[in-house]
């Protein structure tokens, strides 16, 4: 078997194949940690953008609301008016 593997390692596909598992192997250990690194950088901001995010559909909600009561004031006075 040894020696099976060692007349294996010296062929030129088998090389080929062995840096193509290797450059693989390299790239996807690149990305998870990349991933993982910018995951712990990125959270605090991320809660950040997310909490102010809830900050802003309130104050949209609150415009909303005093949209509609803009508008049933406009169409009383309207309805008073005669138009």
């Amino acid at each position: 078997m040894h020696t099976l593997m060692m007349l294996l390692s010296q062929t030129r596909p088998w090389a080929t194949i062995e840096i193509i598992a290797i450059l693989l192997g390299a790239g996807i250990i690149g990305h998870l940690t990349a991933w993982l690194y910018y995951k712990s950088v990125y959270a605090a901001r991320i809660k950040e953008i997310e909490s102010e995010s809830k900050k802003l559909d309130k104050q949209v909600d609150k415009l909303d609301l005093a949209k509609v009561i803009c508008t049933m004031i406009f169409v009383k006075r309207m309805k008073r008016w005669g138009n």
